[in-house]
């Protein structure tokens, strides 16, 4: 059952009023040159927070901590249903180092994140979560 599902998780790293973006590297297989938030797929058994600020530190070697869900979302993808979870993040400490998983990365206002070459699932999520309805 658990080979056709991922959790996977996203951080929306906030730092002196600007959102941390990191473009994924040629060689990945999903959306290769996109922009993304830092995060990555939850390990069977892992805590949901320890997981998240794991993949950010191995992604980016910045330090953070999680306040909670933001967001979710749900899209199928070649066949795997993957659920996907934004959270709102404090930024602690360190300097972004990124890993070879991704390319490039900057430090973006809400309406130039929005406007970056983003995932479906993240873009929808992203918007939907800044541009609420009235």
């Amino acid at each position: 059952m658990f080979e056709n599902f991922r959790l996977i998780q996203k951080a929306l790293i906030e730092k002196d009023g600007k959102f941390l973006a990191i473009k994924r590297s040629d060689y990945t297989s999903y959306c290769p040159h996109t922009w993304e938030l830092p995060g990555g797929q939850v390990e069977f058994g892992e805590d949901l927070a320890k997981a998240l600020e794991r993949e950010v530190e191995e992604e980016t070697s910045l330090k953070i901590s999680t306040n909670g869900p933001l967001i979710t979302n749900s899209s199928m993808a070649k066949g795997i249903y993957i659920v996907g979870i934004i959270y709102k993040c404090d930024y602690l400490s360190g300097d972004v180092n990124l890993s070879d998983e991704h390319t490039d990365y900057k430090w973006v206002s809400k309406k130039e994140l929005l406007d970056l070459d983003l995932s479906d699932w993240m873009a929808e999520s992203l918007h939907n979560f800044f541009t609420p309805e009235s």
